[in-house]
């Protein structure tokens, strides 16, 4: 397992962000794949759809497949969102689970949270008024998927510099592409849309989860360091 895709995965998730709406916004099994380049030549495929959503709670599951390996991995790791009384959505809980593995395995609060710097979700789960601020200009962007129309945005937290492009007038909203450049191996990465999904049936049941293994405990902590 390479331990530069456990922690692009754990940095892309934020410990607190904000949507309004997120159970009427975002349909079980829907999301997007996309084709990730890092420096550290891990290239591979990421898909990023809801789980599952109850009451003021959403599930979103990650899976990415290394492309350019002799022998691929697979990686998949599941994160609940709540709604505080005040409005913003926080982590919660966080799953992990590995192609091979016999059941997922939960993550502590330390592995949940991730490293510092611009978190993908801080605008992957808003709306377009709480991004407005960080408008750049208006792009049209050729990515895999297609050329779209785009308005990109910009966004800069403790030495990470994101520029993402997010599709015009699109509920939930999609992101078409992402350059992030930051002091760490994992903040070196670009993502650009392969295509949208629908009907995904969520890898990770959380009623099976076992506490985290001491080899994925491992795994983390390396990754974090």
């Amino acid at each position: 397992m390479n331990k530069f895709l456990i922690l692009l995965l754990t940095s892309m998730i934020s410990t607190s962000l904000f949507a309004s709406a997120f159970t009427d916004t975002y349909i079980v099994g829907s999301g997007s794949t996309y084709f990730m380049k890092s420096k550290e030549g891990a290239d591979a495929n990421v898909s990023i759809y809801t789980a599952s959503k109850e009451g003021d709670s959403l599930s979103i599951e990650y899976f990415i497949e290394s492309v350019n390996t002799f022998i691929p991995s697979k990686l998949w790791q599941q994160f609940t969102l709540e709604k505080s009384s005040a409005g913003p959505l926080k982590v919660t809980k966080g799953y992990i689970f590995k192609d091979g593995g016999d059941h997922p395995e939960t993550m502590g609060p330390e592995h949940v949270k991730g490293k510092d710097g611009v978190k993908t979700t801080d605008f992957l789960f808003s709306t377009f008024e709480q991004i407005n601020k960080h408008l750049k200009n208006k792009e049209k962007v050729s990515v895999p998927a297609g050329t779209i129309e785009t308005s990109r945005y910009q966004i800069t937290s403790n030495g990470q510099t994101i520029d993402f492009w997010i599709a015009e007038n699109q509920s939930p909203l999609t992101l078409v592409k992402l350059i992030s450049k930051g002091s760490i191996a994992a903040q070196n990465y670009e993502l650009q849309l392969l295509t949208l999904v629908k009907n995904v049936a969520a890898k990770i049941d959380p009623s099976k989860a076992k506490p985290l293994s001491k080899e994925m405990t491992t795994l983390l902590e390396k990754s974090l360091k």
